[in-house]
């Protein structure tokens, strides 16, 4: 069997290109992990506007057509029951309710890895608050949305239409957005890491206080753009 001898969240901080590590370690996570002994388990949780994934693994979601709330995980036998999927004040919080010793870190680490399939409607806010992967494929909205990275790892849709969108890297890893619709878009980097944004915008406010990079020169903005550097780091824009 194979075994991930992966101290995650380190690996991130101490690399000197902390989100492109970031990407290589959900990467090198994911090739790792033998899956033939994990098995599913269901949720049906209550409507949200919030989901916050507090594990290591990869989430997805699948914006849903109706109301329905459907999560589907798949893990190691020995953790499937330690992991939650709650609604509380308008907050959907999947989390691996576990603590593991530093003796067992490394033995277990591959048996933690989960994958998330949460099928719904679109939310307002998507919180990366554990490590690892984000995949939100297409989501379209008529409400403001946010997309916030508080631990560790990677967020990526393949589209966002939105109001309005800010995007916030107050942890460490990448959010990579390359086709974007919304009136309004921020973009924050409090942390470290990088943030890539294309398609179109009415205006945009970038700031970099963190370490990072901020690339839009794919993202059209038809009114004004806003730049503020004051940490280490760079913004590009479209010329």
């Amino acid at each position: 069997m194979k075994r991930i001898f992966l101290p995650f969240a380190a690996l991130c901080l101490t690399a000197c290109n902390p989100g492109r590590i970031a990407d290589k370690a959900i990467e090198q996570a994911k090739n790792a992990i033998d899956t033939t002994e994990f098995v599913h388990r269901q949720f049906a949780p209550a409507a949200f506007h919030t989901l916050a994934f507090n594990g290591f693994g990869e989430l997805r979601y699948k914006q849903g057509q109706d109301s329905t709330v459907r999560v589907d995980v798949a893990a190691h036998p020995d953790y499937i029951d330690s992991i939650s999927a709650q609604t509380a004040d308008s907050v959907l919080t999947i989390a691996l309710n576990h603590s593991t010793s530093h003796d067992e870190a490394g033995e277990s680490s591959q048996k933690l890895y989960v994958f998330v399939t949460v099928t719904a409607p679109a939310p307002r806010a998507f919180e990366l608050d554990g490590a690892g992967l984000l995949n939100l494929g297409t989501l379209v909205s008529r409400q403001p949305m946010t997309l916030s990275v508080d631990g560790a790892g990677l967020i990526e849709a393949s589209q966002i239409e939105a109001a309005g969108l800010a995007v916030e890297l107050d942890g460490t890893g990448d959010i990579s957005l390359p086709a974007v619709a919304a009136d309004t878009l921020s973009a924050t980097i409090d942390g470290a890491g990088n943030i890539t944004l294309g398609g179109m915008a009415r205006t945009a406010t970038l700031i970099v206080n963190g370490l990072g990079h901020i690339d839009a020169g794919r993202l059209n903005v038809s009114g004004q753009t806003r730049q503020h550097v004051e940490g280490l780091g760079h913004i590009s824009v479209k010329e």
